[in-house]
Parts: C-alpha cells; sequence; structure tokens
C-alpha cells in the first residue's frame, strides 16, 4: 500500500495505524477525564461542610461531624442539653464549656434548633 498501488497493507503500516489509533484514543480519554476532574472540582461540596445538625436531637456522634466540634466538644453539648433543657438560640451553645463566640460563628447555618418531640 505504500507504493501506492492500492494491495494489501504492510504489517508496518496495520501496526502503525492500530498504534495510532490507541494513541489517539488515550489522548481523548486523557481530555475527558481531565474536563470531569475539573467539573467535579467546581462543583463538589465538603460533606462536613454542608451538613446541618440539629443539637436538640443529635447524638453526639452526629455532632461530630461539624467541623470544629469533635467527640469531647460533642459529649459535652449532649451532657449540657440533658442537664439544662434544649437550646434555643446560638448564644445558648456558648453556655457548654469549650465553646466559644469563635465556635458559634462557625456554626451558623450549620446547627439547627428544633426541639425535641
Amino acid at each position: 500500500m505504500a507504493d501506492g498501488s492500492g494491495g494489501a497493507p504492510t504489517r508496518a503500516e496495520r501496526r502503525s495505524f492500530v498504534f495510532g489509533g490507541l494513541g489517539l484514543m488515550m489522548v481523548v480519554v486523557v481530555l475527558a477525564r481531565t474536563h470531569v476532574f475539573q467539573v467535579e472540582r467546581q462543583y463538589r461540596v465538603d460533606p462536613v461542610e454542608s451538613v446541618q445538625v440539629n443539637v436538640n436531637t443529635a447524638d453526639s456522634a452526629t455532632l461530630s461531624l461539624l467541623g470544629k466540634i469533635g467527640p469531647e466538644r460533642a459529649r459535652r453539648i449532649v451532657d449540657h442539653r440533658a442537664k439544662n433543657g434544649p437550646f434555643r438560640s446560638y448564644p445558648d451553645l456558648m453556655r457548654v464549656s469549650g465553646i466559644g463566640r469563635k465556635t458559634v460563628e462557625d456554626l451558623v447555618g450549620r446547627v439547627s434548633f428544633g426541639l425535641p418531640e
């Protein structure tokens, strides 16, 4: 076929065609994956940041999902709630040992204060 006679392609020509096609497919796959990863990064939501937790009904494991809380503060929230009743607002959370203004500011919009049934 290289001589222009229209005959069957040589082994080298077939190999070149196959590997050239594979190379092109690999480039397409890499570009597509790169695009998908860019889109995922653009719209990715951190699960910890998107969680909204009712501080009056959540257990300590659930409260621990909130950033800046952790297991010890979560236990303190549950203990305080059991001893003093439900929280009604953000300032109420500052009555828990180890939770101050900065922590409460970080929790705004991520916790709710629905009363338990």
